[in-house]
């Protein structure tokens, strides 16, 4: 039983680790968080996000998750080759989001090789700002009514 306890406390750690580091995937952002400015509501922003793949093998990217209907991403749908520069954005539409936000949208691909176990691999790409509410416009003013004059008697 002791021996079983020590192969566990040494062996297993080495069982983790005795993966090619060199076979692993994986996109080189140059950033992963766009500051936007400050927005009125009702406007759209875009945010473009530039990476390369930073493999030995050829990539495709499977889906792009937008955190809500109020950002959409356009991300390139081919195969993506090691050290080419790729794009993927993210508009954020603004109309009924006063306030701050922050969205988050994960990033799932895979390799092209059909011969690994475990393909895919996940990272995120994120935008932040505030907007502004709209401005109501005040009621309209009503023009005050003449008063009516008494005349003095005398």
């Amino acid at each position: 039983m002791k021996g079983f306890f020590t192969l566990l406390l040494f062996g297993f750690p080495a069982l983790v680790y005795t993966q090619d580091s060199s076979a692993t995937r994986f996109l080189c952002f140059e950033e992963t968080l766009f500051q936007m400015d400050t927005l009125q509501e009702g406007d759209i922003s875009e945010a473009r996000f530039r990476f390369r793949v930073c493999d030995t093998a050829p990539v495709v990217i499977h889906q792009v998750w937008p955190g809500c209907g109020c950002t959409v991403a356009d991300y390139p749908k081919d195969t993506l080759f090691p050290d080419s520069v790729y794009m993927i954005s993210l508009r954020f539409f603004s109309e009924g989001r006063p306030g701050y936000f922050f969205r988050s949208a994960p990033i799932l691909y895979h390799s092209v090789n059909p011969g690994e176990n475990n393909p895919y691999a996940e990272t995120q790409v994120s935008i932040t700002g505030f907007v502004l509410p709209k401005i109501q416009n005040p009621p309209p003013i009503l023009p005050e009514t003449k008063r009516r004059q008494r005349r003095k008697s005398r």
